[in-house]
């Protein structure tokens, strides 16, 4: 379960608004829970249960009604008023589950295609929805990307961008691509991996890792050179630490 606009708050009235709102909405959520059920937070809003001996109907019976006592919640800080809602991915445990892992990745996949479909919806996950092997299938990108920046396992490559006007096809600049290499060298095109970097917050370090080793490359030149076109993310260009950051690296 994933509070939508939690940030909104956070961003808006602080970490100590936001740690309010996470206790009044736990308050909300414990009415909806049996004894025998186990309800968690598990991240900074993020919650997970786990049902016991609940049929799935019923099982989304009550999660749905939880969901609805969410969405009505008002939340009340100084002179802001804010209304969350949640996202909420189910899955059953039956003689498919395999273990513990994979419950809890099956469970996100389906909580993301609930936030994809518009949030405030419940998703059930479906073994041969081909929208759930599309989430799994990025979110196991995620530790890939990890250990091919940890390893150095990213290269450039510069695109010419050339004057058609010129005589002899000028070379005007270049445009900087990123490529992602597989421990055996096999080259990654970056569709396959960029698309999972954007969803799980990992863009902001490969173009932190693509302006360091431009500037790098830069720095090892004589003076002749063109000029160096970098593609970055709208999620890295938002940050407010980007323009000091560039300055400093400059």
């Amino acid at each position: 379960m994933d509070l939508d606009q939690f940030k909104v708050v956070n961003d808006t009235c602080g970490h100590v608004a936001g740690d309010e709102l996470l206790r009044q909405l736990a308050r909300v959520m414990r009415k909806h829970f049996r004894g025998s059920d186990v309800l968690a937070r598990i991240g900074g809003d993020e919650f997970s249960s786990i049902l016991i001996d609940c049929p799935l109907p019923r099982a989304i019976e009550r999660i749905d009604s939880l969901r609805e006592e969410v969405q009505e919640h008002h939340f009340n800080w100084e002179s802001h008023s804010f209304r969350v809602s949640l996202s909420i991915g189910v899955v059953p445990i039956n003689q498919y589950s395999e273990n513990i892992v994979q419950l809890m990745s099956t469970a996100d996949a389906a909580c993301y295609s609930a936030k994809d479909s518009g949030r405030n919806r419940i998703t059930v996950y479906e073994r041969d929805s081909a929208t759930t092997k599309h989430r799994l299938g990025e979110m196991q990108w995620v530790s890939r990307i990890n250990s091919a920046l940890e390893e150095n396992r990213f290269v450039l490559y510069a695109l010419p961008i050339v004057d058609l006007h010129a005589e002899g096809s000028v070379i005007v600049g270049v445009e900087i691509l990123v490529r992602m290499t597989a421990p055996d060298g096999e080259l990654i095109p970056p569709g396959a991996f960029l698309p999972a970097a954007e969803r799980y917050d990992l863009i902001e370090r490969i173009d932190y890792w693509v302006i360091e080793r431009v500037m790098q490359l830069l720095a090892e030149c004589d003076s002749d050179y063109p000029d160096c076109f970098i593609n970055i993310s709208g999620a890295t260009l938002s940050r407010n630490h980007i323009a000091p950051y560039l300055k400093k690296i400059v």
